[in-house]
């Protein structure tokens, strides 16, 4: 940690220092950390090197419920994860309904992870990130249905009850999907 006042350019010098002093040296091999134990050693060594939003956001992926890195791969041996073990993680996102985008950062922030240990010494220098070849979910389509009949006169009948009609307009001439039109009803339409 440094003191209380210190400016960002005196902590990534510092940063930078520690790391090249690590990268010129043999390295140091904790083979019996667990990732749990590598997440906290990162966060407290770049944690203060944060802005506060990346600090929020790398928080919760590493320690969030149930979804979280730490959470689902945090008793692993850090030397001993696999591609198969990410693999396994990134399916278990997908499965559990989580955006595509989420689980890129997800992988890259634990590719973050092994890329800075590597540097400082606590992975040998030629040793694999597991995070290399991912295969990340594909985008899933969402099946849009048009109007039927009955969706646009409904619209319609909105449109006609209001002075100010102007948004059930953009909505039908927008192509607003077929489900928000479904449950449109006469009181969604307050206007002020």
């Amino acid at each position: 940690t440094f003191p209380s006042g210190t400016t960002l350019r005196e902590v990534q010098a510092q940063k930078r220092k520690v790391e090249e002093l690590y990268e010129r040296s043999e390295g140091i091999y904790y083979s019996k950390n667990t990732v749990a134990q590598m997440v906290e050693l990162f966060m407290e060594l770049y944690g203060s090197t944060l802005s506060p939003s990346t600090y929020r956001s790398y928080t919760s992926s590493f320690y969030a419920k149930p979804y979280g890195i730490v959470e689902q791969l945090g008793n692993i041996e850090f030397q001993k994860v696999r591609l198969s073990h990410v693999q396994e993680y990134c399916n278990y996102l997908d499965n559990a309904g989580k955006s595509i985008k989420t689980i890129k950062n997800r992988i890259m922030l634990l590719h973050t992870l092994y890329d800075k240990m590597r540097k400082l010494g606590y992975l040998e220098r030629d040793a694999v990130i597991p995070t290399e070849d991912i295969q990340f979910p594909r985008k899933k389509s969402q099946k849009k249905e048009p109007y039927d009949f009955e969706e646009i006169h409904k619209m319609l009948r909105l449109v006609e009850e209001y002075d100010n009609p102007f948004q059930a307009k953009r909505r039908l001439s927008s192509g607003c999907s077929a489900p928000p039109v479904q449950s449109l009803h006469t009181l969604s339409f307050a206007w002020a």
